[in-house]
């Protein structure tokens, strides 16, 4: 869908949430662009047969964005594409590890393109204190997943979530889901590589239960998702839907036997946002 408005002192412009076409009221035009990628989606859970303690999945990543870029509108009209979210990847129904959340679809303004965030790893399907899903890429849309979740210190407890992917810069520059200094996903932590971008990250996991799922990359618009907890006796909880372009939650493991896995969150849509002064 698209919304056309006006604002104060002869700036007008219109938002795209779906594809769609820019019609300049006369050309040339200089407008400016402000757009949003979607985010990936969290990883979900595994399903063991025998193996306990299972590690959470990765978080999802953001989606690329720009704001009030300048472009020219040389003739014509400006086609926009809005490509879809990130889908939640889904905990495992039968023994083996949870699946990969899908990427973002990209934001596409005439000639340029804003990649999505890449989707977080599924949670493992391994024995002892092993590594948790690696997170989604960031917002640089990066070619490759990001770091995994720092493994537990106690041997076969408990195995970390894999950590939230990056709203911006390296791909690898999501935070570790399962440390013990993790904040959650709602609360936006400043990247120790990147100045100026910002990191989902999943809480702790906890001894003798399932690792904890990374958090989603926040975008520049929305919060990331919240990684799933791991949970004594029973599945781990799902992770929660990003928000605007930001990554979505994975799911939490679990320390139970033949329990299907929990899903991971959805990442968030894109948008763009056209504006023109009169």
């Amino acid at each position: 869908m698209t919304q056309g408005f006006a604002r104060p002192k002869g700036r007008k412009g219109q938002i795209f949430t779906a594809s769609g076409t820019f019609t300049p009221p006369r050309v040339p035009l200089l407008v400016f662009v402000t757009a949003q990628a979607a985010g990936g989606g969290g990883g979900g859970a595994a399903r063991s047969a025998g193996t306990l303690n299972l590690g959470g999945a990765g978080g999802g990543g953001a989606g690329e964005s720009i704001r009030g870029l300048p472009y020219v509108i040389a003739s014509g009209t400006l086609a926009i594409t809005v490509n879809a979210a990130g889908t939640a990847g889904v905990g495992a129904t039968a023994t083996g590890a949870g699946g990969t959340g899908g990427a973002g679809g990209t934001a596409v303004i005439g000639a340029l393109t804003l990649r999505g965030g890449l989707g977080g790893v599924g949670g493992p399907n391994s024995v002892g204190a092993v590594d948790g899903g690696a997170s989604g890429g960031g917002e640089a849309g990066g070619a490759s997943a990001g770091a995994v979740g720092t493994r537990s210190s106690v041997a076969d407890q408990w195995a970390a979530g894999g950590g939230g992917g990056a709203s911006g810069g390296s791909a690898a520059a999501g935070g570790n889901g399962g440390a013990a200094v993790s904040q959650e996903a709602s609360a936006l932590k400043a990247s120790t590589v990147q100045p100026n971008i910002y990191e989902g990250d999943g809480p702790a996991g906890v001894a003798a239960a399932g690792g904890s799922g990374g958090g989603g990359g926040a975008s520049v618009f929305g919060l990331g998702g919240t990684g799933g907890v791991g949970v004594v006796g029973a599945a781990g909880t799902a992770g929660s839907a990003g928000v605007l372009g930001a990554g979505g939650g994975g799911a939490g493991g679990s320390d139970t036997l033949n329990v299907n896995g929990a899903d991971g969150g959805a990442g968030g849509a894109g948008l763009v946002l056209i504006e023109y002064d009169e």
